[in-house]
């Protein structure tokens, strides 16, 4: 009976241990999170969740869901009213502008606390950079509101572009961005398979351009990323606007912006890298 227990308590600690793994609290369930979130969903027409879903999915596991409180009700909100938009009625491109200005206005109220003791010029500053920031990231992404192979690979490519700035400026990032990545990719993944009926809506493109500019913003604040690198994330969604196969499967335009979005991640950890050399 002893040996029993001994070897039932082994198997309940194997689960655990794996769970406890960064690559799977980052990598893996995100992934498998935003796929799975991109699938239920998918009949409503909310699979752009997959992006919520995944990176809440990733902070669940890693014990993080009480850092920054305000970050998370941010992500949360762009998540809610994402849905609402695409429930309610059918979002145009045009909508990203507004979407932007208020999300913009609302990435600043995340950071407000830690620009609290700034002069006021300095707060003014970092004030219209937070918001262009965000209402630039959300606008460019919200263009691709009704083609899941660029809004899937712009999600990929922001996540990667944080987490290339990061390393090259500061040899660490914030993994978050690679389950903003991880959770895009999920979406990517099923969106390939069913084509161009997997809508990722604002559900998805307000979520991923609200949780990479909010990521961005953090990492300039606490000096882990240059703000020439954050300015240069725009270029992520910019990049996979650029022409893919229009016959053919989703796959072979899925693959094609997810080289765009890839190549523009890799130019802002090129800026990065050129500003810690002294550039």
């Amino acid at each position: 009976m002893e040996a029993l227990l001994v070897q039932a308590n082994a198997l309940l600690a194997e689960p655990k241990a794996l769970l406890a793994l960064p690559a799977v609290q980052f990598g893996a369930a995100p992934f498998a999170a935003g796929l799975a979130a991109a699938l239920l969903l998918q009949p409503l027409r909310l699979a752009g969740l997959a992006v919520a879903a995944g990176f809440f999915a990733a902070l669940y596991l890693a014990g993080r869901l009480d850092f920054q409180e305000r970050l998370l009700i941010a992500v949360a909100a762009a998540a809610a009213f994402g849905a609402l938009t695409d429930a309610a009625f059918r979002p145009t491109r045009a909508a990203g502008v507004l979407l932007g200005l208020a999300f913009g206005m609302a990435a600043f109220w995340v950071y407000f606390r830690l620009l609290g003791g700034k002069p006021p010029l300095e707060l003014a500053l970092y004030a219209v950079g937070i918001t262009a920031l965000t209402a630039l990231a959300v606008a460019c992404s919200v263009l691709s509101l009704d083609e899941p192979a660029r809004a899937g690979a712009a999600g990929i490519g922001l996540g990667a572009a944080l987490v290339a700035g990061g390393w090259m400026f500061a040899s660490r990032y914030d993994p978050a961005a690679f389950a903003l990545a991880a959770a895009s990719g999920g979406f990517l993944l099923l969106a390939m398979v069913y084509g161009k009926g997997l809508s990722p809506g604002a559900s998805f493109t307000l979520s991923s351009g609200v949780t990479a500019s909010l990521l961005a913003a953090g990492a300039v604040l606490t000096g882990r990323l240059p703000w020439q690198a954050a300015a240069a994330l725009v270029l992520v969604p910019i990049a996979v606007r650029l022409p893919v196969p229009q016959r053919g499967l989703l796959a072979a335009q899925a693959l094609v912006a997810l080289l765009y979005a890839l190549a523009a991640a890799g130019g802002v950890g090129a800026i990065a890298w050129y500003v810690r050399r002294g550039g």
